[in-house]
C-alpha cells in the first residue's frame, strides 16, 4: 500500500517533524495573498498594555 504524499497526509503535517513546513506556510499564504491585492508594504506594530495591580 503506497503512502501519501507527505503534504497531503495530515498525520504527517500535523506533527512535530512538518513544524517548520507549518511555520514556512503562516509566511507564504499571506505572502500571496498580498501579492493577489497588489501590497507591497506594510507596516506591523507589535506592543502590549498592562495595568497596575493594585
Amino acid at each position: 500500500m503506497a503512502q501519501p504524499l507527505a503534504y497531503l497526509n495530515p498525520e504527517f503535517l500535523d506533527s512535530a517533524e512538518a513544524r517548520p513546513i507549518r511555520i514556512l506556510a503562516e509566511y507564504l499564504e499571506p505572502l500571496q495573498r498580498f501579492k493577489e491585492q497588489k501590497i507591497q508594504d506594510t507596516v506591523v506594530f507589535f506592543g502590549s498594555a498592562r495595568v497596575d495591580s493594585r
